[in-house]
């Protein structure tokens, strides 16, 4: 049985009061990061085809995978792969360990999903240019990263909110930025303005 690796950076939709001890912040990431996978899977088709990048321990992998005819999970830590192919997986996902700016999956996929991961990549831009390749003509791309200093060390690859926005329009021929605040998007900042979201179609 693989456990969870409970160090504060990786979150796992499980044992939430034991992820407390080391991310005080547990429920909160908890709500976020859930939010982040229902909006995506409010949008595909049922016959899309996804790519999640830096899925984790998989729990948002599944989640797209209840309506995605297919999803690829991706994700640099072989631990994390091996729970979610343990505790997350369906017929139709594929999961893979790989790096980000090297991988590859054998087609082109109708969406892919990036959350809270160029932020953790020492080149944001060619991580991206890779895994533009696997996004159909008219595909989308959504993305979420904080855009402002939180602390974490974990976090080498910071754009702030005017990067973001010139990353987007550099590769991708409309976008809509939102702020999230816990659960919702929306286009007023909050108080504490730590993430963006951007949905793009290519």
């Amino acid at each position: 049985m693989i456990k969870p690796d409970f160090s504060g950076e990786r979150f796992y939709n499980v044992d939430i009061d034991k992820q407390m001890e080391v991310n005080d912040h547990a429920y909160h990431t908890r709500d976020s990061h859930l939010a982040r996978y229902e909006l995506a899977k409010g949008l595909l088709g049922l016959n899309d085809t996804v790519l999640d990048i830096a899925c984790g321990s998989g729990y948002g992998t599944e989640m797209l995978s209840w309506k995605a005819k297919r999803v690829y999970g991706i994700d640099v830590a072989e631990q994390a792969i091996e729970y979610a192919k343990e505790y997350h997986q369906q017929k139709n996902i594929e999961y893979q360990v790989a790096e980000m700016e090297d991988f590859e999956i054998g087609e082109k996929v109708d969406t892919i999903t990036c959350f809270e991961t160029i932020e953790h990549v020492e080149s944001p831009i060619r991580c991206l240019e890779n895994t533009l390749r696997f996004l159909k003509p008219n595909g989308l791309f959504i993305l979420s990263t904080p855009v402002k200093d939180d602390g974490n060390k974990f976090h080498i690859s910071l754009l702030n909110e005017e990067d973001l926005a010139k990353l987007v329009n550099k590769y991708f021929r409309s976008s809509l930025l939102l702020y999230q605040n816990g659960k919702t998007f929306g286009f007023d900042p909050p108080k504490r303005v730590f993430i963006k979201l951007a949905i793009c179609r290519k």
